[in-house]
């Protein structure tokens, strides 16, 4: 067995030799292997060295536009701008194909295109970073193919009083959605508030939730008690709006309940009771007005609520 094993002085300096060949051959398919991965500062070395040679413009002429040359330093955004065709710069009117262009996710353009739906509006292009799941970085890469009208970026301080309200007056018409027509606010929804100039889809929402607390609105001026609009804002819509009162929910005095009463936002709970209470001592009420007579409730409370209540007819 010991034969079987047992080399020659000259069979061990052969094997030697053919280890110390292999090992060889092993490193220098790994250093072959790694000199062919090019770093960017590589990149920047050989770039530097083609600019003194070649002019840039052959240069982008020349560099073919895949992603193996996205680490390339030379400027390939401008041949890519070139290739996007828009049919609009305004992030209002863009168009999902448009936004498609621009390398932005499914989600980001859907989110947009709810927004606008909604009655949301971009007055300036940097209101995009507002919107959910646009980052800065995203942002930067986009902004310079944007550009909204001067017509609604009403920060920009070159604009002077006199044109800010000619602007103001403007807009009125535009984001009106009826500007032929008047918005019937008793039974408009959101996205129909949200493109009155002022409201935004938030306010939109507590306008009608207001209106169903309500019962439907009799006057306009009534907007006024919405949380959060302003004056200035009720001033802005006022004359684009319309009431039809033959849709008001009316509440009857001689069968409603006492909590139905006291969920009006006009009537306070002990008012509430005193109405069911005087109903139940004269077992019907013939008139609304025998509650103002007979001192159920306050003149100035009556006078917001008659509208909204009403007597059974016998």
């Amino acid at each position: 067995m010991k034969e079987l094993f047992r080399f020659t002085k000259g069979e061990r300096i052969a094997s030697l030799i053919l280890l110390i060949l292999t090992l060889l051959g092993i490193g220098l398919l790994f250093w072959i292997k790694r000199d062919r991965v090019v770093s960017p500062g590589n990149f920047r070395r050989f770039d530097s060295l083609v600019r003194t040679v070649v002019p840039e413009k052959d240069i982008l002429q020349e560099t073919p536009d895949s992603s193996e040359n996205k680490i390339f330093p030379v400027n390939i955004h401008k041949e890519k701008e070139q290739d996007v065709s828009l049919s609009t710069r305004d992030p209002n009117k863009m168009t999902k194909t448009d936004w498609q262009q621009l390398d932005l996710s499914r989600h980001l353009i859907r989110t947009i295109i709810h927004y606008r739906e909604a009655g949301g509006k971009f007055r300036k292009k940097e209101d995009l970073k507002k919107i959910y799941g646009m980052s800065d970085s995203c942002y930067n890469r986009i902004a310079g193919f944007l550009e909204v009208p001067l017509l609604w970026n009403h920060t920009e301080d070159t604009v002077t009083s006199s044109e800010r309200r000619k602007i103001n007056r403007v807009s009125q018409d535009i984001y009106f959605a009826y500007p032929q027509q008047k918005l019937e606010i008793n039974q408009a929804d959101s996205v129909d508030f949200s493109r009155l100039h002022g409201i935004s889809p938030k306010m939109a929402l507590r306008i009608i939730r207001y209106r169903t607390l309500l019962g439907g609105y009799v006057k306009k001026n009534q907007l006024l008690e919405v949380y959060g609009l302003n004056e200035k804002t009720f001033l802005n819509i006022k004359d684009h709006i319309e009431i039809d009162t033959s849709l008001i929910r009316k509440i009857n005095v001689n069968r409603c309940m006492e909590k139905t009463l006291a969920g009006h936002p006009y009537l306070s709970p002990y008012e509430a009771k005193a109405i069911v209470f005087y109903r139940s001592q004269y077992k019907y009420i013939d008139s609304l007005d025998v509650l103002l007579k007979n001192n159920v409730i306050p003149v100035e409370t009556f006078r917001k609520i008659r509208p909204y209540l009403q007597v059974q007819e016998k």
